[in-house]
């Protein structure tokens, strides 16, 4: 198997212009990387030029590079959750605030703010007990401990 130099069909030259600065993209130089040829169709490169919105997105300002950027940034605080290596110490109740640790030896502690597709980190501490602390004088109230439900 032949490895690519650079990003493309290896038959069409003329298709390596075309590739945007994308998921696609970043997903094809991996593969190339790992010495597996990479071939985009036409329908495939169609879909990704694609211009779409995403009805009712909650931060109408934001461009489809960016809506992609926050969801990517999303999908990282939950799977570092699930794979636990973000520990959740408090929440407010419901699923959109919570406060909490990563676990890696320079684990910062983070406060979240948002649920599902829009969480995101409001703000950083040094230490699980700033963070806390902070997070008690905002939702002593409503404050619970662990993951929300």
């Amino acid at each position: 198997m032949r490895r690519p130099e650079s990003l493309g069909t290896g038959t069409n030259p003329a298709a390596e212009a075309k590739w945007p600065a994308s998921g696609a993209a970043d997903a094809a130089k991996h593969l190339i990387g790992e010495g597996i040829t990479v071939e985009i169709t036409p329908r495939l490169q169609e879909a990704i030029d694609e211009e779409w919105t995403w009805a009712n997105y909650p931060m109408p300002w934001c461009t489809r590079s960016e809506i992609r950027e926050v969801s990517n940034q999303v999908q990282k605080i939950h799977d570092d959750i699930r794979h636990g290596q973000l520990l959740i110490h408090a929440h407010d109740g419901h699923t959109t605030i919570a406060v909490g640790t990563y676990l890696h030896p320079v684990g910062k502690s983070v406060y979240l703010h948002g649920e599902d597709h829009l969480r995101q980190v409001a703000d950083t501490f040094d230490s699980p007990a700033q963070a806390l602390l902070t997070f008690e004088k905002a939702h002593a109230a409503e404050m619970r401990p662990g993951p929300a439900p």
